[in-house]
C-alpha cells in the first residue's frame, strides 16, 4: 500500500466514525430513515473493519520490512567485513607473489654467478694445467737435448780414446817389430802427448759445463774425467815403457 492510500483510508475512517457517532440511538424500526441509517451504518462498519484489517497488514508488512531492513544491513556489514579480509588477503597475497618473485630472480641471479665462478674457475686452472704442461714439455726436451748432446760426446770420446789406444798398441807393435829411431820415438810421442792435450782441454770444457747442469751431472761428469786421465796415464806409461824399450 502506498503512503497516499494509508492517509486516505485513515480520513475515510474518520468520517465514517464520525458520521456513525451522529447517528440517532433510536429510530422506529418501521421508518425509512431506520432502514437508511441501518444500511449506512452497516458500510461504515464494513469500511471500518477493511481499514483495520488494512493497517493490521500494514504494521505487519512494516515489521517484516523492518526485520527484512535489519537483516539486510548484517548482510552488508557481514558483506563488507569480508571484502575488508578479501582485500587484505589479495594484499597478502600479491605481497608474498612480489617476495616470491624477487627471491626467483635472487636465485637465478646467484646461479649465474656460481655457474659464472665455476666456469672461470675451471678455465683458470685448464690454464694453469697447460701451463704446467708446457713447462715440463720444456724440460723434457732439453733434457732430451742434453742426453742427445752427451750421448754424442761420450760417443766421440771413445772413439777418440779407441783411436789413441790403437795408436798405441800400432807404436807398441812397431817398437817390438823394428828398431825405431830416438827421433821417429820423440816425433810419435810428442804426437800423442798432443793428442792427450787436446782430449783433456775438451774434457775440461765439458766439465764446466756440467757444474751449471747440476751437482748430480758434475759428479758423473767428474767420474768420467777422471777415468779419461786414467787412461790418458796408462798411456802415457805405456809409450814411456815402449820408448825405453
Amino acid at each position: 500500500m502506498m503512503p497516499n492510500d494509508t492517509k486516505r483510508w485513515r480520513l475515510t475512517a474518520r468520517i465514517a466514525e464520525t458520521e456513525q457517532n451522529e447517528l440517532p440511538a433510536t429510530l422506529p424500526e418501521d421508518s425509512a430513515l431506520y432502514k437508511v441509517t441501518q444500511e449506512k451504518r452497516k458500510r461504515l462498519d464494513q469500511l471500518i473493519d477493511k481499514f483495520e484489517e488494512m493497517m493490521k497488514e500494514k504494521n505487519a508488512k512494516d515489521a517484516e520490512d523492518l526485520v527484512e531492513e535489519k537483516e539486510l544491513q548484517e548482510i552488508k556489514s557481514l558483506e563488507a567485513k569480508e571484502q575488508k579480509q578479501l582485500d587484505k588477503l589479495k594484499s597478502e597475497i600479491e605481497a608474498a607473489e612480489r617476495e616470491l618473485g624477487n627471491a626467483k630472480r635472487e636465485l637465478k641471479r646467484r646461479k649465474e654467478e656460481s655457474s659464472k665462478h665455476r666456469q672461470n674457475d675451471h678455465k683458470m686452472q685448464t690454464k694453469v694445467m697447460e701451463m704446467e704442461m708446457e713447462r715440463l714439455q720444456d724440460r723434457k726436451t732439453r733434457l732430451d737435448e742434453q742426453a742427445k748432446k752427451k750421448t754424442v760426446e761420450e760417443e766421440e770420446r771413445h772413439k777418440r780414446m779407441e783411436l789413441n789406444e790403437a795408436s798405441v798398441a800400432q807404436i807398441e807393435d812397431r817398437i817390438q817389430r823394428s828398431d825405431l829411431t830416438e827421433k821417429e820415438l820423440s816425433q810419435q810421442l810428442e804426437k800423442l802427448t798432443l793428442n792427450l792435450a787436446r782430449l783433456q782441454t775438451s774434457q775440461q770444457q765439458r766439465r764446466q759445463r756440467g757444474r751449471s747442469e747440476g751437482r748430480s751431472t758434475n759428479s758423473t761428469q767428474s767420474g768420467k774425467d777422471r777415468d779419461k786421465e786414467g787412461n790418458g796415464r796408462r798411456t802415457g806409461k805405456r809409450v814411456a815403457r815402449s820408448s825405453e824399450r
